[in-house]
Protein backbone atom coordinates (compact mmCIF):
# COMPACT_ATOMS: atom_id res chain seq x y z
CA UNK A 1 0.00 0.00 0.00
CA UNK A 2 2.95 2.45 0.04
CA UNK A 3 2.73 3.00 4.02
CA UNK A 4 4.75 1.92 6.91
CA UNK A 5 3.39 -0.79 9.24
CA UNK A 6 3.44 1.20 12.10
CA UNK A 7 1.55 3.93 9.98
CA UNK A 8 -0.93 1.95 9.00
CA UNK A 9 -2.08 0.75 12.57
CA UNK A 10 -1.80 4.50 13.76
CA UNK A 11 -4.53 5.28 11.10
CA UNK A 12 -6.61 2.37 12.10
CA UNK A 13 -6.40 3.37 15.88
CA UNK A 14 -7.19 6.54 14.89
CA UNK A 15 -10.43 5.59 12.78
CA UNK A 16 -11.10 3.58 16.22
CA UNK A 17 -11.29 6.65 17.85
CA UNK A 18 -13.23 8.50 15.96
CA UNK A 19 -15.71 6.13 14.91
CA UNK A 20 -15.72 5.28 18.72
CA UNK A 21 -15.52 1.56 17.79
CA UNK A 22 -13.17 -0.99 17.62
CA UNK A 23 -12.58 -2.06 14.02
CA UNK A 24 -10.00 -5.09 14.27
CA UNK A 25 -10.33 -8.39 16.88
CA UNK A 26 -6.28 -8.49 17.14
CA UNK A 27 -4.09 -11.34 17.76
CA UNK A 28 -1.10 -11.51 18.67
CA UNK A 29 1.92 -13.88 16.89
CA UNK A 30 3.73 -16.72 18.05
CA UNK A 31 4.36 -20.01 16.36
CA UNK A 32 1.44 -20.03 14.39
CA UNK A 33 1.59 -16.36 13.66
CA UNK A 34 -0.96 -13.58 14.69
CA UNK A 35 -3.47 -12.37 12.72
CA UNK A 36 -6.57 -9.42 12.68
CA UNK A 37 -9.98 -9.97 11.90
CA UNK A 38 -12.67 -7.35 11.30
CA UNK A 39 -15.29 -6.78 13.76
CA UNK A 40 -19.13 -6.91 13.22
CA UNK A 41 -19.44 -2.98 13.17
CA UNK A 42 -16.62 -3.14 10.69
CA UNK A 43 -18.18 -5.76 8.43
CA UNK A 44 -21.50 -3.72 8.57
CA UNK A 45 -19.40 -0.45 7.72
CA UNK A 46 -17.42 -1.78 5.10
CA UNK A 47 -21.03 -2.98 3.58
CA UNK A 48 -22.38 0.00 4.01
CA UNK A 49 -19.72 1.84 1.90
CA UNK A 50 -19.60 -0.58 -0.67
CA UNK A 51 -23.07 -0.37 -1.51
CA UNK A 52 -22.62 4.04 -1.52
CA UNK A 53 -19.20 3.52 -3.48
CA UNK A 54 -21.59 1.44 -6.09
CA UNK A 55 -24.37 4.13 -6.24
CA UNK A 56 -22.29 6.66 -6.57
CA UNK A 57 -20.39 4.95 -9.60
CA UNK A 58 -23.53 3.99 -11.34
CA UNK A 59 -24.86 7.61 -11.18
CA UNK A 60 -21.22 8.97 -12.51
CA UNK A 61 -21.21 6.90 -14.86
CA UNK A 62 -25.14 8.01 -15.75
CA UNK A 63 -24.27 11.19 -15.68
CA UNK A 64 -21.09 11.33 -18.04
CA UNK A 65 -22.87 9.42 -20.76
CA UNK A 66 -25.53 12.26 -20.29
CA UNK A 67 -23.23 15.26 -21.04
CA UNK A 68 -21.65 13.11 -23.16
CA UNK A 69 -24.27 12.69 -25.30
CA UNK A 70 -24.89 16.59 -24.89
CA UNK A 71 -21.65 17.32 -26.48
CA UNK A 72 -21.71 14.62 -29.14
CA UNK A 73 -25.24 15.56 -30.36
CA UNK A 74 -25.40 18.46 -33.66
CA UNK A 75 -25.89 22.31 -32.28
CA UNK A 76 -29.39 23.39 -33.24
Amino acid sequence: MGISYRKAWGDIQAVEKHLGFKMLIRRRGGTGGGNSILTEPAEKLLEIFRKIHTDLEKQARRHFKQRLKKLCSPSR
